[in-house]
């Protein structure tokens, strides 16, 4: 909600962060109303949903590198802030654990932690498959199985091996914005 008095280093991309949502529902049009809560979630989990909004809410809205990286670390830092202790991120597996429980809405740590560490997994992958493959992610949603069958079609890893590769990158990142 666009409240003054919540204004802060955000609001420039909320525009951009829902019309990303937009886009995302797009591709569920047909398909949404047959879905329960629990299909959604496998087919479009927060990480991806969230995270790629936060990935374009920042790009498309804010006017140069910088300024993008300045709100993505800051994000991140609010973020794990935010959680305290229920994020561990000291080495790998800690971040495949991570973006498996950001998976899901519940906790309320996990929803909160979807944001940047969603965000950080598809800015790797539109570096590492470019932005042709994150398009068809989107649109795999409304025509796979689950999140894990359109990570497969799509990028030709699985969602595990997905995580791994990815890990290196967020950890290095957590790391850098941490000290």
């Amino acid at each position: 909600r666009a409240y003054p008095e919540r204004m802060n280093f955000e609001w420039p991309a909320t525009a951009s962060h829902e019309f990303t949502h937009v886009i995302q529902g797009y591709f569920f049009k047909d398909r949404l109303p047959d879905l329960s809560e629990d299909q959604y979630q496998a087919v479009s989990p927060d990480n991806f949903r969230e995270g790629t909004a936060n990935l374009f809410g920042y790009a498309l809205s804010l006017g140069n590198l910088g300024w993008y990286n300045d709100a993505m670390d800051k994000n991140l830092l609010n973020c794990l802030n935010d959680v305290g202790n229920w994020a561990r991120t000291q080495s790998d597996s800690d971040i495949i654990e991570l973006l498996s429980a950001t998976e899901l809405r519940t906790p309320d740590e996990a929803h909160t932690m979807a944001y940047p560490m969603g965000a950080l997994l598809y800015e790797w992958v539109l570096y590492k498959y470019g932005l042709e493959k994150v398009q068809e992610l989107f649109k795999g949603q409304g025509i796979t199985v689950d999140y894990s069958a359109n990570i497969k079609k799509v990028l030709g890893v699985s969602k595990v091996e997905l995580y791994k590769d990815a890990a290196p990158y967020i950890l290095a990142t957590i790391k850098r914005v941490k000290g």
